[in-house]
């Protein structure tokens, strides 16, 4: 009879003790910079990758984020700017412990073009107004 006692304690915590580690949160702080000068971003958007629902934030004026709410578990951490490379972090295991702290850099992004042709037509009405003013 006690060890039926003993067995079923032990069952009802596992069972509970395996529930409460799922809903276990934590934050990620950072910053975000350019790579090649070290100022910060400001507007950078960063998402959890793979959030349900999705989790989210941007950086403020000083290029500083914190993403709160997050699973702990395996994460990645997208992060993307207009004129930067895109960013996807390496997997990380985000614990219960204490908050995460990163440092990401973003590489600018460098669109080149060979030849740009510019072509004026000019209409029937603009050779009469040319022809008046002479």
């Amino acid at each position: 009879m006690r060890a039926k006692s003993i067995i079923l304690s032990l069952a009802f915590l596992c069972t509970f003790s395996s529930l409460f580690t799922q809903n276990q949160t934590q934050t990620i702080k950072g910053i975000v910079l350019d790579k090649d000068t070290q100022l910060p971003i400001k507007g950078a958007t960063l998402v959890v990758v793979g959030s349900s629902p999705m989790n989210g934030t941007i950086t403020d004026f000083e290029g500083k984020f914190e993403l709160n709410n997050v699973y702990v578990d395996q994460v990645r951490i997208d992060c993307s700017y207009l004129g930067y490379e895109y960013h996807l972090s390496d997997p990380f295991i985000l614990n219960s412990a204490r908050a995460t702290e990163l440092i990401i850099q973003l590489i600018k992004s460098v669109n080149t073009t060979e030849e740009v042709v510019i072509k004026h037509k000019t209409s029937n009405l603009d050779s009469c107004r040319n022809s008046e003013k002479l």
